[in-house]
């Protein structure tokens, strides 16, 4: 479930972890699961691009009870290391160690273990007799050191071990300060949603480049076996978790045939939960107030034509970062393509609309 819009309590419980001052720390968004085994919960915020901090922030928790979760708490785990680099210096920090945004007061016979996919892309594993802890700390810009999100959220956290706590971590009601006597909180079911796309473009934009940046051919996490990029695919979903994808393809005259839902990995994809949020809420024949890139505001009642609004907008941002593009990523509308993932809409490539 979505958090977009809603406030972090000052103190709440959540899987094997406790928050306090969580109030405090700015969070714009963030998605939370619990099942009997595995708990997932992921905050996150976006800067404008003058911050020292531009780009999207991300901190994830990943929770398990053992045994019964052992399996998904390993192969989560591997997943995240396959890509994991044996040096890495933390900007504003140095080099990578286990003392950085490592949080917790580790009772006896825990193990504690980390790696990192990058400088901004931090991991921390923890494993006690019945309980698997990974908690990921991720940033596109600016020093880690004191980064609001990721050094805000860190002194925040607190390991119960005996504990397995299941509530949604939100509240809607404001702040005593911020409510009129007499006041009383906004019920749930009041809670309307609202999705900005002049800040979904830049918080993609920002994404794009950082993808089109760290493009290496001999390094690819892609289809094709390495070379020049023939295709890049920029695959989206709104109903099914949320999210954004840029994969290179590098096969000899790739077409767009699928194969980059393959490839659906940590760093290949920008996580949008919020959307998933908005998109529950029209099937449930809510309404959502979408602010379009014009600035205007209007009430959203179909969720086909959210999630088409959401690919024009994906669209428009490659339209206009194809005209620079970094050497070995070719900038022909046939060498792109901004697709959904069920294939409700398409751009560019053979078959694609223009914007």
């Amino acid at each position: 479930m979505s958090l977009q819009g809603r406030r972090l309590a000052p103190t709440f419980n959540f899987g094997c972890l406790r928050f306090e001052g969580a109030d405090a720390v700015e969070v714009e968004d963030g998605f939370w699961s619990a099942e009997e085994a595995e708990a997932t919960l992921r905050l996150s915020a976006s800067y404008p691009p003058g911050s020292p901090w531009r780009g999207a922030a991300l901190v994830a928790f990943f929770m398990f009870r053992l045994p019964a979760g052992r399996e998904e708490f390993e192969e989560t785990v591997g997943r995240y290391r396959e890509r994991a680099k044996l040096k890495v210096r933390v900007p504003g920090v140095g080099p990578f160690a286990e003392d950085v945004l490592q949080p917790l007061d580790l009772p006896d016979g825990w193990t504690h273990d980390c790696f990192a996919r990058g400088g901004r892309d931090l991991f921390h594993v923890y494993q006690g007799d019945s309980l698997g802890l990974m908690i990921r700390w991720s940033c596109q810009g600016g020093d880690v050191s004191d980064h609001p999100l990721l050094g805000g959220l860190a002194p925040t956290v607190r390991l119960v071990p005996g504990q397995w706590a299941t509530d949604p971590p939100e509240r809607h009601d404001a702040p005593d300060a911020e409510r009129e006597d007499g006041d009383e909180p906004e019920p749930d079911g009041d809670f309307k949603p609202a999705i900005d796309l002049r800040g979904e473009a830049e918080a993609f934009r920002t994404f794009l480049k950082t993808r089109l940046s760290e493009f290496r051919p001999d390094d690819n996490f892609g289809p094709g076996e390495g070379g020049p990029v023939t295709l890049t695919t920029v695959g989206a979903d709104a109903g099914q978790g949320g999210w954004v994808a840029v994969v290179f393809d590098t096969r000899p005259a790739a077409q767009p045939d699928g194969k980059w839902t393959l490839y659906l990995d940590e760093g290949v994809t920008l996580d949008r939960p919020h959307w998933t949020g908005c998109w529950e809420r029209l099937c449930e024949d809510g309404e959502v107030a979408v602010t379009g890139l014009d600035g205007v505001t209007t009430a959203e009642t179909d969720p086909d034509a959210f999630g088409a609004r959401l690919g024009r907008t994906l669209a428009g941002v490659v339209a206009e970062e194809r005209a620079a593009l970094p050497p070995g990523v070719p900038s022909a509308r046939e060498a792109w393509s901004v697709e959904d993932f069920d294939g409700a809409w398409a751009y560019f490539g053979p078959h694609g609309d223009d914007v």
